[in-house]
C-alpha cells in the first residue's frame, strides 16, 4: 500500500497484527467489520502474491512463490538437503545464478524459469509483488479477476 492507503495499514497493523506481517495475522477476538473484510480478503491476497527477489534472504526456494511466470506455482523438483533460501542458488561472488547447480537441482523446465527470473544488481530487499499486474502493484481491477476465476 502507497500514499494515504499507509495510514489505514499503520492502524491496522498496530491493532490487529503488531508483531507481524499481514498474511500472518489472526482474526482474534472481537474483530471489526473493516478487519473482518480486510481478513476474509486475504486468501485471495495470498494467491496474488509472489516474491520479487532482490537480496535473497527472505525468500525460501520451495515454500514460497518467486518464479515469475505466467502461471504461478510453486516448484515441484524433489527438495534438496541444503537449499534453503533462493540465495543459496546464487554465486556470492558474481552475484548470479550459480547455473550448474541449479541445472543439476532443478528440472528443465524449473531451471529455466529459474535462470530467467531477473536478479537486483542494486542489493534492495526481497519484495512482495502483485503477480498478476506488471507493474507488481496491487489492483482491485486484478483482484477482482482473480477472484471470479477462484470461484
Amino acid at each position: 500500500m502507497r500514499g494515504d492507503n499507509q495510514l489505514v495499514l499503520a492502524f491496522l497493523k498496530s491493532k490487529y497484527f503488531p508483531r507481524s506481517q499481514f498474511m500472518e495475522a489472526d482474526l482474534g477476538p472481537r474483530p471489526s467489520w473493516f478487519w473482518r473484510g480486510w481478513f476474509d480478503g486475504k486468501d485471495i491476497v495470498e494467491e496474488g502474491l509472489r516474491w520479487r527477489v532482490g537480496d535473497s534472504t527472505k525468500v525460501k526456494i520451495w515454500d514460497d512463490f518467486w518464479i515469475a511466470k505466467k502461471e504461478k506455482s510453486k516448484l515441484w523438483s524433489l527438495r534438496i538437503e541444503g537449499l534453503i533460501w533462493v540465495k543459496d542458488l546464487i554465486s556470492h561472488s558474481t552475484k548470479n545464478w550459480n547455473g550448474d547447480l541449479i541445472k543439476s537441482s532443478f528440472r528443465e523446465e524449473e531451471a529455466k524459469f529459474i535462470l530467467a527470473t531477473l536478479l537486483s544488481r542494486e542489493g534492495c530487499e526481497d519484495q512482495l509483488v502483485w503477480h498478476y499486474e506488471k507493474s507488481g502493484l496491487f489492483s482491485v481491477r486484478s483482484t477482482y479477476k482473480l477472484a471470479v476465476t477462484l470461484d
